[in-house]
């Protein structure tokens, strides 16, 4: 089930909302499963998109981030330079 979410999700990543990408990002995480080609599409979507990112989307995505222990250095860099 979640190979069919996965593939269906990374085949609209790019018509993804900053709000979408966090959620996605934070159900991956609570579950404790990671898809190394979603979530790698995903943090390439948060660097392309970070300017439309609000606080609670950067907090979450970087959240999800650590607790997958996945280190996507543009994203992280990203997300800790929207609010500087």
């Amino acid at each position: 089930v979640f190979e069919v979410i996965s593939e269906q999700t990374l085949a609209r990543i790019s018509e993804s909302e900053p709000q979408n990408l966090a959620n996605i990002a934070w159900a991956i995480a609570t579950i404790k499963w990671c898809n190394e080609p979603l979530v790698s599409a995903m943090a390439e979507q948060c660097v392309r998109t970070v300017k439309q990112f609000g606080p609670q989307e950067c907090a979450n995505f970087a959240w999800a981030l650590a607790n997958i222990m996945l280190v996507d250095t543009p994203c992280l860099a990203a997300l800790g330079n929207k609010f500087m």
